[in-house]
């Protein structure tokens, strides 16, 4: 593209027809998305199951335990430990008792059950675009309002 005046030239008309076709191609996606949504039941008590199978929370433990002054390396053995042990039960890490986690950690006290389950791991999470509820509420609010206009 050597040698362009400072204007317009012609010899980039044909770069439009493109960009015409993807606009008119992303709204009747748009569109077509909406109405999908709209129309989508979401099964809450099934997701939130879901969500706890595999122990998701076990990474708020090793944030938990780090906020407690223990190395991120030292937490993450913990963890690891309460893991391998109740894995084997199919016990969820908010159905370990006190007693079981203080054999993990003297540090854990009950405190440890507010960061434990889907609900609450998500809470702990508060930086810009995380997963905080608060977060995602303000965050769909603002789009809310750019969508309007």
């Amino acid at each position: 593209m050597k040698g362009l005046p400072l204007s317009y030239n012609r010899d980039l008309q044909e770069d439009k027809e493109a960009i015409f076709d993807s606009s008119d191609t992303v709204k009747d996606c748009l569109l077509i998305l909406g109405e999908l949504i709209k129309k989508t039941a979401f099964k809450i008590d099934n997701t939130e199951r879901s969500c706890q199978k595999g122990f998701p929370d076990a990474t708020g433990i090793a944030d938990y335990l780090v906020k407690k002054g223990i190395p991120f390396r030292e937490a993450h053995e913990i963890v690891g430990k309460i893991v391998k042990k109740y894995s084997k039960g199919y016990k969820e890490l908010s159905d370990i008792s006190i007693k079981e986690f203080k054999q993990f950690s003297p540090l854990i006290s009950k405190d440890i059950y507010k960061t434990l389950g889907a609900r609450n791991y998500i809470k702990q999470y508060k930086s810009h675009g995380s997963t905080s509820p608060r977060l995602v509420q303000k965050r769909l609010s603002a789009w809310e309002k750019k969508l309007k206009r």
